[in-house]
């Protein structure tokens, strides 16, 4: 074989690898956020229409402007890809040990001092459908069952049932019920982080 032969056959080679489609590479996973880190801090579980949820983490924070009377609680369940399922926020929780169950879907325009609680849930595309949901009935109920102030950790339960807000993409069940849950907690720093 010349060699002008083999360059070419070389580039014909090249050439045919160069336009394969790839379109059917999978998409890299980003890794799995710690548990405790500066954006998570804690333990939670719980149940979704009767099915554990996984991969929950959990964050704290003080309510602006209610920074001594109030804080909002975030969980997030991630899939085992690190890809974001849903959210859930609880609102206005009282920095004291307490029962509460006034809950309220418009959770920006919750008032400092008092015992209604805001929640709201958002579901990501990873879970198959998108949307955000907001509690209704008369079972909800949180539980705050220790308040330090010192350490400014918190530990408590829950159950929701949240209902569809707004519907976005895919087939979303009309209900989600949270059951069982659990959580243990700490509120964030100054700076919006844990250290």
């Amino acid at each position: 074989m010349s060699l002008l032969y083999r360059l070419y056959l070389l580039f014909f080679v090249l050439f045919t690898l160069s336009c394969t489609d790839n379109s059917q590479t999978t998409t890299p996973t980003q890794p799995l956020p710690k548990q405790y880190s500066p954006d998570f801090w804690g333990t939670a579980s719980a149940t979704r229409n009767g099915q554990p949820m996984q991969n929950l983490r959990i964050s704290a924070a003080t309510r602006t402007p209610c920074n001594r009377h109030a804080f909002d609680l975030f969980i997030t369940e991630y899939n085992s890809d690190g890809a974001e399922l849903l959210t859930f926020t609880l609102a206005n929780l009282p920095q004291r040990v307490g029962t509460l169950n006034s809950f309220r879907a418009d959770y920006k325009n919750l008032f400092c001092g008092t015992d209604t609680l805001g929640s709201t849930l958002t579901a990501r595309a990873k879970l198959g459908y998108e949307g955000t949901y907001k509690p209704t009935g008369r079972t909800n109920q949180l539980i705050i069952s220790t308040f330090d102030s010192v350490k400014r950790e918190i530990m408590g339960s829950f159950r929701l049932k949240l209902v569809i807000d707004e519907r976005g993409v895919g087939p979303m069940p009309d209900t989600i019920r949270i059951e069982s849950g659990q959580f243990y907690t700490k509120l964030k720093g100054p700076n919006g982080k844990y250290e």
